[in-house]
């Protein structure tokens, strides 16, 4: 019998979860993309900031935005900016060689959802996706919804 509340997150994204890799690595492009369609994402890729934003503007509709800081043409922080002022935009992870913790909070305040320092391991990025499509399906709920699923004081 189904509960007339919910008690819980219908968390469902894995098989539609679309993913945006920018990387002007070939290699890291190649190891991140490859990663995650075989964990059964749909993953699409660009190598500027031109062409993430191309992406993220007119196309299918990314749910989460693995974004290098250091790419040609138009840098992460500004394609960062760009896509949180997007309505119901694709939350970004950045995923950088540069530990910096300025750069790190302006990148939070501008709306990233996690800083990934490189050398990284792919379960670590893997679980920072997670938690952000999670994220993103909490915020989707009703706020009546979201009060039901905090645990009682």
């Amino acid at each position: 019998m189904e509960s007339l509340y919910p008690t819980q997150l219908n968390l469902s994204f894995n098989d539609a979860a679309r993913i945006l890799v920018v990387e002007d690595d070939p290699d890291t492009l190649e190891m991140l993309a490859v990663y995650f369609a075989e964990q059964g994402y749909f993953v699409a890729t660009a190598r500027t900031g031109t062409e993430a934003l191309e992406a993220t503007s007119h196309g299918p509709g990314f749910d989460v935005v693995l974004l290098d800081l250091f790419i040609p043409d138009i840098g992460g922080l500004e394609v960062l900016a760009e896509i949180s002022r997007q309505t119901d935009g694709p939350s970004v992870i950045l995923v950088t060689g540069l530990a910096d913790k300025e750069i790190a909070h302006d990148a939070l305040k501008l709306g990233a959802f996690d800083y990934i320092l490189k050398p990284y391991n792919l379960e670590q990025v893997e679980s920072s996706v997670v938690a952000c499509l999670a994220h993103r399906e909490y915020v989707k709920q009703s706020w009546w919804k979201r009060m039901a699923l905090k645990p009682a004081s």
